[in-house]
């Protein structure tokens, strides 16, 4: 005999949804009133009306008489613990980043104690020894790891210890993460200056970490410089010494005797670094070097004219993080690793290849 099928009403669907966001502690103390809950649910006050009353007779909601909101009583089991969460970023810069400031106040927000760690992965030189031995040493029930390499990230999960990766070496790593995907924004990139005549783009990828090769990034550009026939080799993807002085250097090198005519830069703090370093050379941006970043930070949005770069929307990045520590904090394991797409914006640092 086959049973039938029990279709859910759409009051038990409302009433599932609301009892996900107690677990997760949208709301504290009261629920929402009915006039609110209808706005954000979009369904009616008799659907409404019914979900809560399931609510109550669950017990996680208790009716305190007309015009007052219910009070919210979840048992013990499904509470979850405060997390005391470390962020281990990768230098300095990593503290003042947007999304790291609405992500640190998202988690204390959410109930969790969150803080910067007293060193960072720069400062421990990367080893996966250091590291090891700075975390052992430090309290805090999980972490987040911003820009770790492979190595690490396997160490947090070979140690069973909670990481969450933010961009770095994830994948293939068994830890939950989150980061943009530049494929979308490199490419536009690479096929708008091939359009403007550049053939000489120079690719400014992270802190020069290139001793093994092209990395990720470094391919996307190699790949779309063949489709339009520009040719490539080292030149165009420079290593340096991880240093100001090591950028510099290297800039110093790529002008002096055949100078690019576009940069593709990777992160703001070199962006910034390579206009010092144009204005010093009386270098004009984009008559005759075109700049473009792979990054948005909030500074971006003063400059004039606009900075070319990659634009990606970072809350979901800030949501999935905390929705991770939420996971952790009820002992659920959450390995999930996510990628947000980029955009490329094109602004008044790019131009037409100056001409020879």
């Amino acid at each position: 005999m086959i049973n039938a099928l029990r279709v859910r009403s759409a009051s038990e669907q409302v009433a599932d949804h609301l009892r996900e966001e107690l677990i997760r502690g949208t709301w504290s103390g009261t629920m929402p009133g009915e006039t609110q809950l209808l706005a954000r649910l979009g369904v009616g006050r008799d659907t409404i009306k019914a979900a809560l009353s399931l609510l109550e007779n669950e017990g996680l909601l208790v009716n305190q008489g007309p015009s007052r909101r219910r009070k919210i009583e979840l048992p013990e089991s499904l509470k979850a613990s405060s997390l005391r969460i470390g962020i281990l970023c990768y230098d300095e810069n990593d503290r003042a980043s947007r999304i790291n400031i609405e992500l640190f106040h998202s988690l204390i927000e959410q109930g969790h104690t969150a803080f910067f760690a007293s060193k960072t992965l720069e400062s421990l030189g990367m080893g996966v020894q250091r590291v090891s031995g700075f975390v052992k040493r430090t309290n805090a029930d999980a972490w987040i790891v911003i820009a770790g390499s492979h190595a690490v990230l396997d160490w947090f999960a070979e140690e069973k210890i909670p990481v969450f990766a933010l961009y770095g070496g994830q994948v293939g790593a068994a830890v939950a993460g989150t980061g943009p995907t530049h494929e979308n924004a490199l490419r536009a990139a690479v096929r708008r200056l091939a359009q403007l005549g550049h053939s000489r783009i120079v690719s400014l990828s992270y802190r020069g970490h290139r001793e093994n090769g092209p990395q990720y990034i470094d391919r996307l550009v190699i790949e779309e410089m063949e489709t339009h026939g520009i040719p490539w080799s080292s030149y165009n993807f420079p290593c340096w010494t991880n240093d100001k002085d090591g950028f510099r250097l290297c800039l110093e090198s790529l002008f002096a005797h055949t100078p690019p005519t576009a940069l593709l830069i990777e992160e703001a703090t070199y962006l910034f670094a390579t206009l010092q370093f144009c204005g010093g050379h009386k270098l004009r941006v984009p008559e005759d070097v075109s700049l473009v970043c792979s990054e948005h930070p909030a500074s971006f949005d003063f400059a004039n004219p606009p900075i070319a770069h990659a634009a990606w929307n970072y809350r979901p990045m800030v949501r999935r993080i905390v929705l991770w520590a939420d996971n952790i904090s009820r002992g659920k394991v959450d390995r999930r690793q996510t990628r947000i797409k980029t955009r490329f914006v094109e602004g008044g640092t790019i131009g037409p290849a100056p001409r020879e």
